[in-house]
């Protein structure tokens, strides 16, 4: 299984809006982690111990709409939590809906990729798992998973690649999307985390031949699951690099999109996503049409692009 933590070493600016940081809220974190360091240091000579965090027993942290486990510090949990929760506000923005889940999500962000390989031999063929980050509905949470990296906008990529599908499944569990979709949308929001590291790694495949070069797109938009292990970085750099391009580029499928992720003109691409989301008939839409019969005119549009 090719494995993003592998196969990402994220460098370069963010470009497209990452959350704001709240620096107040990372100052009171450190400060709660110094205090309970000197607490646990005063323990050492009264023979009793602070608990120790382990994988069968995580820290858990909860914030409005997430419940993260972990084995990392508070302060780095309540940090991802806020990520999760800043990106839940641009699912809503991208996929026209105001819903919030009346239970949490649980948030599994495990501390290797042996635990988290075992959990995903558990509860999935780990099949989408590839990016650093799965979801299956068949665990009884319904709890979506992530490998931590020491590298945080590798690891943000994994949590979002996560928490994205988890997300579209609480918030629309009567439709079923193709992989194109759910994976597309993954790799879409991963993006925010490094843009310019996206676009880059999609040059590099467009520049190239062979089994290094671009998946024509549609092998791309109809491959099966079972298809992703194959070249999966490959796949993810290109889905968000097609959604990216639908968007923000392209002028007949385009929306208006602020740096926050929202829009006021909501463009032909995000109006079908959502169609999608809600079980609608698409078969006339201008976006499955040129997903059909006009894809080598896209394909070949998206060769000549170079304004990224």
């Amino acid at each position: 299984m090719i494995d993003l933590a592998i196969a990402l070493v994220c460098s370069g600016p963010v470009a497209l809006a990452a959350p704001p940081v709240d620096v107040v809220g990372i100052a009171v974190d450190g400060a709660y982690e110094s205090a309970f360091a000197r607490a646990a240091s005063r323990l050492e000579g009264s023979g009793l111990r602070a608990p120790v965090v382990s994988w069968d027993e995580p820290r858990v942290v909860s914030s409005r709409n997430y419940e993260l486990r972990t084995t990392e510090s508070r302060g780095h949990a309540l940090r991802r939590a806020r990520d999760l929760e800043d990106m839940l506000v641009r699912y809503q923005f991208l996929l026209g809906t105001d819903f919030e889940p009346r239970i949490p999500l649980v948030m599994l962000l495990h501390p290797n990729g042996t635990s988290y390989g075992e959990f995903a031999s558990q509860y999935s063929d780990a099949r989408s798992s590839v990016f650093g980050g799965f979801y299956d509905p068949s665990n009884p949470e319904g709890a979506a998973a992530a490998i931590h990296s020491d590298n945080v906008a590798l690891e943000r990529m994994h949590l979002t690649h996560a928490a994205v599908q988890q997300y579209v499944a609480r918030a629309f569990p009567n439709v079923e999307l193709e992989p194109a979709l759910t994976q597309g949308l993954g790799a879409y929001f991963q993006s925010f985390w490094d843009y310019r590291y996206f676009v880059d790694r999609y040059l590099a495949l467009r520049d190239g031949s062979g089994e290094s070069g671009l998946i024509p797109l549609r092998s791309l938009l109809n491959d099966p699951i079972d298809a992703y292990p194959e070249r999966g970085a490959d796949r993810l750099f290109q889905l968000a690099m097609l959604f990216v391009y639908l968007r923000h580029f392209k002028e007949e499928t385009k929306s208006n999109v602020f740096p926050d992720g929202s829009a006021d003109v909501i463009g032909p691409f995000e109006n079908y996503l959502r169609r999608r989301l809600r079980g609608e008939d698409v078969a006339n839409d201008p976006i499955q049409r040129l997903f059909s019969t006009e894809l080598d005119l896209l394909e070949a549009e998206m060769l000549d692009f170079d304004s990224w």
